[in-house]
C-alpha cells in the first residue's frame, strides 16, 4: 500500500461467534449474525495438491551450462506431469483470481556429490496458500547409471522422472486448496436494507477504500456490530477475488482507552491473520495502520442525509487561493471520487457557490489544485500572501484558518494558532510538519500559515490518540504540483501581510479561504 494519512473530513453516518455447524445462537438480532469457521483444506498427497494447481512458477535460475541442463530437463519433467506452462519470473505472476492456482517450484542440489561420483537432488512444491512445501529427493550413482556428463539431458530427466513416475493429469478444481474462512450471509444490500429498517450507530455502515493504485486492491466492507464486538465484513474488491466471498469476516476489533481507536485482528489477502493492526474513525471514514502502512476508507453508506446516524458534517473542507484566474489549493483526499465541486466564500460571500473541476493531483502527498470552471466567476482578487519554498524549524509560531465541524460551528473561518512541533509528521514522515494547532474534520486543506502571512503547508491530518497533535504538508510538496500546471501558475511576489497584525491579516485571509463542498 502506498502512504495515505490520517483523514479527518468527509461524511459520517468479546464474545465468541464462531460456530463450526451454523447453529444460530439465540442472541443473535439476525440470522446473518452467524458467523460460521470452516478451516482450510489440506490435499491428501503430493499429486492430490498438484492436480489443483494451475500454474507452476520456477524460483531458480542457473548461471552455467550444467546448471541449465539440469534445470532444462527439470522443466521437461514438470510438464510432463501435466502443466503447460512454467513461469520463470516471479514479478510475472498474476495473483488475481485465485493465489491457490500457483505453486513455487524450487530446485537445488550438492555440488560437491559430484565430485563424489554420485549427485543429490531436491525438488520443492510450495503452495502459494498453504504453509506446506512438498519435498521430492533422488541419489543417483555415477557408475550405475554412466557418466553424468555423456548424456546430461536425458540423465536428469530420468532422474526426475523415477523420484515420481505417476502424472499430475489435468488440472481439477475440485483438488485446489480452499483457504479457511468466517462467513457470514451479509451481503452489501443486505447491510443497507437492515440499516434502513433498524437504524445503526455512528461508526456502522459501508465503506470504501482509497486506493492509491490501479494494481493495489480497493476493498469495501461494512462495519457491523454483532453481540457489542465490531467486525469488517468483507464485501467485494480484492485483487485474488476467487479467495473471498461476499459476507466474510475480513476484520475483528478491539476496544482500546481511547474513544474510537480500535487494535484490530486484519485478515490479510491470503487469509492470514495480522493481530498488528489498528483502525482509528472519524466523521464519515476510517483510517487502518497495517504494517507500516495508512490506508483511508470512505464512508458510503448511509449517505448524509439519513435518519438513522442523526446530525452529520457536510462533506466538506477548506481551500485557499492560489491566483486570481480561480486556481485553488485543497486535499486529494477531499476531491477524490467527487461527482460535484463547488467553492464557497469567495470574496467573504458565502451565499453564492461556483463549481469547480480538479486540474491536478497528487494522491501521495494528498494534494489537489482545482480551478473555478463558471460562467459567473469573475475573480477571487489579488493573492496577498506569498508561498515561499522554505522551510520552518521547530519552534517557529504557525496558524491555520479553515471551516471546522460547520453543521455546530457555523460558516465563520476559525483560526488555531500554535508552533511546529517536529520537522516530520506521522511515524517519521518527512513530508510533514506537527504542529501543536489542534485541527477538527473541515480543516483539511486548509492554510497553514507563518507569523508573516505566508503560506507554509497544507493542513491534511490529526493524530486522533493525542492532544493536539496534527500535521500539514510541507510547501514544498505543493509547489512542486504547481510546477505540474499547464499553462504556467504564477504565484504572487509581493506580501500584503508581512506588515499588519495578526487580527489585520485574517480580515484579508478570510476572503482568500474558502469552503469546498463535495457531492
Amino acid at each position: 500500500m502506498k502512504k495515505i494519512l490520517m483523514f479527518v473530513i468527509l461524511v459520517l453516518c468479546n464474545t465468541n461467534l464462531f460456530s463450526q455447524n451454523g447453529v444460530l445462537s439465540p442472541e443473535f438480532n439476525n440470522e446473518c449474525d452467524n458467523i460460521i469457521y470452516t478451516p482450510k483444506s489440506i490435499p491428501s498427497s503430493l499429486l492430490v495438491f498438484l492436480s489443483g494447481v494451475k500454474h507452476p512458477v520456477f524460483i531458480y535460475k542457473g548461471k552455467d551450462e550444467y546448471n541449465r541442463t539440469i534445470i532444462s530437463a527439470m522443466k521437461q519433467y514438470v510438464k510432463n506431469l501435466g502443466f503447460t506452462a512454467i513461469i520463470d519470473n516471479v514479478e510475472d505472476i498474476d495473483l488475481t483470481g485465485n493465489i491457490c492456482d500457483y505453486t513455487y517450484i524450487g530446485l537445488s542440489w550438492d555440488p560437491s556429490t559430484i565430485e563424489r561420483n554420485s549427485i543429490d537432488i531436491i525438488l520443492e512444491f510450495e503452495s502459494r496458500c498453504l504453509n506446506q512445501t512438498y519435498t521430492l529427493m533422488i541419489t543417483k550413482s555415477k557408475s550405475a547409471d554412466g557418466g553424468i556428463y555423456d548424456n546430461t539431458y536425458n540423465y536428469f530427466y530420468n532422474a526426475f522422472f523415477q523420484m515420481n513416475k505417476n502424472q499430475r493429469g489435468s488440472y481439477n478444481i475440485n483438488n485446489r486448496i480452499k483457504l479457511n474462512e468466517k462467513k457470514t450471509c451479509w451481503t452489501e444490500q443486505k447491510i443497507k436494507t437492515d440499516i434502513d429498517s433498524k437504524g445503526c450507530d455512528k461508526i456502522e455502515g459501508v465503506y470504501e477504500e482509497v486506493s492509491s493504485s490501479n494494481d493495489e486492491a480497493k476493498y469495501k466492507v461494512a462495519v457491523k456490530k454483532i453481540l457489542n464486538t465490531y467486525y469488517l465484513i468483507y464485501l467485494s474488491g480484492a485483487n485474488n477475488f476467487g479467495n473471498w466471498k461476499e459476507g466474510e469476516i475480513k476484520a475483528t476489533l478491539e476496544p482500546t482507552s481511547t474513544t474510537l481507536f480500535y487494535k484490530a485482528n486484519w485478515i490479510m489477502a491470503d487469509k492470514s491473520e495480522n493481530k498488528n493492526s489498528y483502525i482509528t474513525f472519524e466523521n464519515g471514514l476510517f483510517n487502518l495502520l497495517l504494517e507500516g502502512d495508512k490506508s483511508v476508507y470512505v464512508k458510503m453508506y448511509p449517505i448524509n442525509n439519513d435518519s438513522q446516524i442523526g446530525n452529520q458534517e457536510k462533506s466538506s473542507g477548506t481551500g485557499f487561493a492560489l491566483t486570481s484566474n480561480g486556481y485553488i489549493v485543497t486535499n486529494y483526499h477531499v476531491t477524490n471520487g467527487a461527482t460535484t465541486i463547488k467553492v464557497r466564500g469567495v470574496n467573504g460571500d458565502f451565499s453564492k457557490s461556483y463549481i469547480a473541476r480538479v486540474i491536478v493531483e497528487d494522491k501521495i502527498n494528498d494534494l489537489s489544485i482545482i480551478k473555478i470552471d463558471d460562467q459567473s466567476f469573475k475573480t477571487l482578487g489579488i493573492v496577498p500572501y506569498l508561498i515561499p519554498n522554505k522551510s520552518l524549524e521547530v519552534g517557529n509560531s504557525v496558524f491555520v484558518l479553515g471551516y471546522p465541524l460547520r453543521s455546530t460551528m457555523g460558516d465563520e473561518i476559525k483560526l488555531t494558532n500554535g508552533i511546529i512541533s517536529s520537522r516530520s509528521g506521522y511515524q517519521g514522515d518527512i513530508t510533514s510538519y506537527q504542529i501543536s494547532a489542534p485541527i477538527q474534520p473541515g480543516n483539511s486543506g486548509g492554510p497553514l500559515l507563518d507569523d508573516q502571512g505566508n503560506v507554509v503547508g497544507v493542513i491534511n491530518a490529526k493524530h486522533t490518540g493525542a492532544e493536539n497533535v496534527s500535521y500539514a504538508i510541507k510547501i514544498t510538496y505543493l509547489i512542486n504540483l504547481i510546477d505540474m500546471v499547464s499553462p504556467k501558475i504564477k504565484l504572487q511576489s509581493v506580501s500584503l501581510l508581512n506588515t499588519k497584525p495578526l487580527t489585520e491579516q485574517v480580515k484579508i485571509l478570510k476572503n482568500f479561504t474558502y469552503i469546498i463542498e463535495i457531492n
